[in-house]
């Protein structure tokens, strides 16, 4: 099983590793990239996370962790991707902005501010100190 990016707008990340789980086959694997939280977030920035990104679980770590291997996986190795997600947003959002006029005469001004808007808002986010990446994978027991 495969996810990017978007197992953070599950609201019960639990039991759907439960349920991956009981999918796949004993030695079948889980590859994981996604979202998690590194401490709390300030009020706009839960709103972003809210109303922007659409986030329904960002759990810490360990928490991460430990509901994947409640699941019935093992060999978990939990990786921090924060530090290049965070470059790689920051160079996204710089060479769209420097695109910006092709970008709206190409999809609209509406469209193309939108996702200036949104790579912006998550270029924040990685800012904030809270909001973190994560590069998981699991093996089913």
């Amino acid at each position: 099983m495969v996810s990017w990016l978007a197992l953070y707008h599950i609201a019960d990340p639990a039991r759907l590793f439960s349920r991956l789980a009981h999918a796949l086959a004993p030695g079948g694997g889980l590859y994981v990239e996604d979202f998690y939280r590194l401490g709390a977030f300030a009020d706009h920035e839960r709103a972003i996370l809210d109303q922007v990104i659409y986030a329904q679980s960002l759990p810490p770590r360990d928490d991460y962790i430990a509901a994947v291997e409640a699941a019935g996986f093992t060999d978990v190795r939990f990786t921090d991707m924060t530090a290049p997600w965070a470059a790689f947003v920051a160079a996204r959002a710089a060479a769209y902005r420097e695109g910006l006029d092709d970008h709206a005469a190409l999809h609209g001004a509406d469209v193309a501010g939108g996702l200036d808007m949104f790579y912006d808002t998550v270029v924040k986010l990685f800012g904030g100190g809270a909001f973190a990446g994560v590069r998981l994978t699991a093996t089913k027991a």
